[in-house]
């Protein structure tokens, strides 16, 4: 009778001790998703979501070929065009142009950037912007 009530005993302890490495584990992999979690609600709330950075990357890229087409237009014209319009995806885009320079600022509905682009004697849209190169910042 003895060896039943110690297996009993036995068993008890073992499905005990089961209980509590189940419930660590448990805690375990919750504290993990907590973190994960956490990590990228802060990774997205401080940067920038997936989605501006994809407007970011093609209002940059519409203002590499505005460069391209401005020098067309210059050495086929001798000088620059101006102009304001509004592009497919919803860019509001500003082209402000003199005898010898151009520059061009654009801003997008659906994100917080404002992006620009110059070349030659005009004032850059933003201070530390190189020619011909397109560059964003937040207002």
């Amino acid at each position: 009778m003895s060896s039943d009530r110690e297996n009993k005993t036995l068993r008890e302890d073992i499905l005990f001790v089961a209980g509590r490495v189940a419930w660590r584990l448990a805690q375990v992999v919750l504290v993990g998703a907590g973190v994960i979690v956490l990590f990228n609600v802060i990774s997205t709330g401080v940067g920038d979501t997936r989605e501006e950075k994809y407007y970011v990357a093609t209002v940059k890229s519409g203002l590499r070929n505005l460069v391209a087409e401005q020098e067309t237009y210059f050495a086929e014209n001798g000088r620059y065009e101006p102009s304001n319009f509004r592009t497919g995806d919803g860019s509001d885009v500003i082209v402000e142009a003199t005898a010898t320079g151009w520059r061009a600022t654009v801003t997008h509905r659906r994100m917080q950037y404002r992006c620009g682009v110059f070349v030659g004697d005009i004032a850059p849209p933003r201070k530390g912007a190189a020619p011909g190169t397109p560059i964003c910042w937040k207002p």
